[in-house]
């Protein structure tokens, strides 16, 4: 039997001034200013909006929905997404509680990683838009400072994606 993934989404939100374009003018230093959330239920967990793609549905969708979901924005410019999927497997005890919340035995998630930008307000942001909250508190965050708060069985698969995005060399 072949070990199952589940299909997610992660979007990296762009906040740039007024004065760049982000498709344009993207240093590669990790300078680049990115929403990071926090987990409510783990202090201290910070990571981008991500979710699971729905049956039938096509990964921009999933993305602009989840991203909706879970901060209430809708203001956003499509940069781009990367070109692959990356893998990363769930340690033993995360496969037991996504196990119950799904019922499914998952062996990790397969996730397509998109770069939008923040063409709104930050009052726009409003984790409390459902009611399952995921995260209790956002930021602004360089990239290059969000990928050191990544748990460590994700790390790769995000760093790889900060890369091919050209958020990082």
């Amino acid at each position: 039997m072949s070990e199952v993934y589940r299909k997610c989404v992660a979007i990296f939100l762009s906040k740039v001034d007024d004065e760049k374009n982000l498709a344009d003018d993207r240093p590669l230093n990790g300078s680049t200013t990115v929403l990071a959330a926090e987990r409510s239920l783990i202090p201290n967990a910070w990571q981008i909006p991500q979710g699971g793609v729905d049956a039938g549905e096509q990964y921009l969708d999933a993305a602009i929905r989840e991203l909706y979901e879970e901060t209430g924005i809708k203001s956003v410019k499509i940069i781009g997404c990367t070109d692959d999927s990356y893998k990363y497997d769930y340690p033993d005890h995360i496969k037991s509680a996504i196990f119950k919340k799904y019922g499914t035995v998952y062996a990790g998630q397969e996730v397509k990683f998109f770069l939008f930008e923040f063409i709104g307000n930050d009052d726009e942001i409003n984790l409390q838009i459902s009611e399952n909250q995921e995260f209790s508190r956002w930021r602004w965050m360089p990239v290059k400072n969000l990928l050191g708060f990544i748990v460590e069985f994700k790390k790769n698969a995000f760093q790889n994606a900060a890369r091919d995005l050209q958020l990082t060399s």
